[in-house]
């Protein structure tokens, strides 16, 4: 839960909510770790995979056509850009 939480950068408690709406609609599971009754273990169900790939070609078609007519060296710019953005996100939370 806290790698997901530093992914999204949102709180834990966040996590905690968006995981548990997903348990609800079937999209992911949670389990707990044997050795570590803190930790959690999130996982995709079929049914939460089969979705994600319906989002993921509907962002990757969305980006493309956002970004499509970018050169690689624009792309590499903006990626470094968004990178610095992130690092000075994160280091003002």
């Amino acid at each position: 839960m806290s790698q997901i939480s530093r992914f999204l950068m949102v709180s834990n408690g966040n996590v905690t909510g968006i995981v548990d709406r997903l348990v609800g609609d079937g999209l992911v599971i949670r389990a707990q770790r044997r050795d570590d009754r803190r930790t959690s273990i999130v996982r995709l169900t079929k049914k939460g995979r089969d979705r994600f790939e319906e989002m993921a070609a509907a962002h990757e078609s969305w980006i493309d056509e956002l970004l499509g007519g970018m050169t690689p060296e624009e792309a590499d710019e903006l990626s470094t850009r968004l990178s610095l953005f992130r690092s000075d996100w994160e280091g003002a939370a």
